[in-house]
C-alpha cells in the first residue's frame, strides 16, 4: 500500500533517542505515524494507536510493535525497517547493527 509520501534509505537513522527517556520515544512514534500514515486509509487505526502511545506509557511493547507494523505498511523502505535499537526509535537499514 502506497502512502502519500516516499522515504528512501536516505532518510534512515533515529527519529527518537532514547538517551532522552523511553516516553520521548513513544512520543516520536506516534508522530511518525501521524505524519506517514494517516493518509493511508488507516486514520482510524492510526488515531486510537497514536493515542495509545502518547496516553499510555507503559513497558508494555504491544503499542509500539503495532506502530512498527503500520509504519512498515503505510511507509515501506526496501532494506529498511522500522523499529527501536538500543532504545532509539526510528527507520534502520536491514542488517546493520
Amino acid at each position: 500500500m502506497a502512502g502519500w509520501t516516499k522515504l528512501t534509505m536516505n532518510d534512515c537513522g533515529c527519529y527518537g533517542d532514547g538517551a532522552l527517556g523511553h516516553e520521548h520515544t513513544r512520543l516520536k512514534c506516534a508522530d511518525a505515524l501521524a505524519a506517514f500514515c494517516s493518509m493511508t486509509g488507516h486514520g482510524d487505526e492510526v488515531r486510537e494507536l497514536s493515542a495509545a502511545l502518547r496516553d499510555d506509557m507503559s513497558d508494555d511493547a504491544h503499542e509500539e510493535d503495532e506502530a512498527c507494523e503500520l509504519l512498515e505498511q503505510c511507509v515501506p523502505v526496501e532494506g529498511a525497517s522500522w523499529g527501536w535499537r538500543d532504545g532509539d526509535f526510528g527507520l534502520w537499514p536491514i542488517g546493520e547493527e
